[in-house]
């Protein structure tokens, strides 16, 4: 729906709401002039800073830094405004703000806008995403799980050599120099879309922390997934090798 509504100040003003207020969506809400309305729907509570996930997992404290609340966003309503959505599909969305009809909606739980942008954010596996956890503590609790998981490991499998499984591979070792870290990926160098000197680059620091590089083979990893119960086994390669350890990842 597409409509121009008036302000306090009898201005005409533009509604444009912002679906997903991740990386993108964020960036478009601080982006847009102040002659619009904006509206920000996200299911979650707080802002997750992801790039910064896989360090705070092996700091204790650092977790508690990486979720921003999105309340905080605007620092007006006629600035912008921030929607909790109940659920996680754009279709039929509903809200948990007591709306009436206003110059930023047509009914309660329905928005008015001149532009829609969905900007629903990406699908990364954990540790490197949660987008299950919807609030800040439910992430600082997914967070500290798998801290514990480490701590508690011994010989750490990394499958797949991208840049989560190159940083992850490193910061154990950085932070767990007593760990056995090794790092299976199929390709026979790392960052494979980029120019041969970054494998060369990578490869110079995976060594100087001692992490177990094994190139050009997959993990066979079985039809139940492997069970996370810390029981050290033995993993086998797509060419025979076997690797032992408490911890796949």
């Amino acid at each position: 729906m597409s409509e121009n509504h008036v302000n306090s100040e009898n201005s005409i003003m533009k509604n444009i709401v912002i679906v997903g207020g991740s990386i993108v969506g964020g960036s478009i809400a601080v982006g847009i002039p102040t002659n619009y309305r904006i509206v920000v729907i996200e299911k979650h509570s707080h802002f997750h800073y992801i790039f910064a996930f896989l360090r705070a997992i092996l700091v204790p404290g650092f977790e508690e830094e990486l979720f921003v609340p999105y309340d905080k966003m605007f620092s007006s309503p006629s600035e912008g405004v921030f929607v909790k959505a109940l659920r996680r599909s754009a279709t039929g969305l509903r809200t948990n703000l007591p709306l009436t009809p206003t110059a930023w909606t047509a009914k309660p739980g329905r928005f008015l806008s001149n532009t829609l942008s969905m900007a629903l954010g990406a699908n990364h596996p954990e540790p490197t995403n949660f987008n299950s956890a919807d609030t800040k503590a439910e992430g600082v609790r997914k967070l500290k799980e798998y801290g514990g998981k480490i701590e508690r490991a011994t010989k750490v499998l990394v499958c797949g050599g991208g840049a989560a499984g190159i940083e992850i591979a490193a910061e154990i070792r950085e932070y767990h120099a007593d760990k056995q870290v090794t790092l299976v990926r199929s390709r026979d160098h790392n960052m494979p879309g980029n120019q041969l000197e970054l494998h060369r680059k990578v490869k110079k620091i995976l060594d100087g922390f001692a992490v177990v590089q094994v190139l050009g083979q997959r993990v066979v990893v079985p039809t139940s997934a492997f069970a996370e119960d810390g029981v050290m086994k033995k993993v086998t390669t797509t060419k025979g090798l076997e690797i032992d350890c408490d911890l796949q990842d």
